[in-house]
């Protein structure tokens, strides 16, 4: 009876080694396939355009500067010319 297992765990695993890259292959296609058409369906595209574009701001015209650094829930919290500054570093120059 031992004989007989070892025999039969020797197939499958000879049979795997033998075919199991083409198996891997066909599941991971047809994984890849689920998961484009899953993004696709939330509107990604995959043609080479930029599924972020949308979200993206405009870029500033020439000569405006925009700096939003402050995140959006804390934007109540801080007041025009309440900064007083930081702290002073010192620095030496290296040549």
């Amino acid at each position: 009876m031992g004989v007989k297992v070892f025999l039969i765990l020797l197939a499958i695993f000879l049979l795997f080694r033998k075919f199991g890259g083409v198996i891997l292959r066909i599941l991971l296609k047809a994984f890849l396939g689920r998961q484009i058409k899953k993004a696709q369906k939330q509107g990604y595209s995959f043609g080479g355009t930029d599924p972020f574009a949308s979200q993206r701001r405009p870029t500033a015209k020439e000569g405006e500067i925009h700096v939003d650094n402050v995140p959006k829930k804390e934007r109540g919290k801080y007041k025009p010319g309440s900064f007083k500054g930081g702290e002073y570093v010192d620095f030496e120059e290296v040549d």
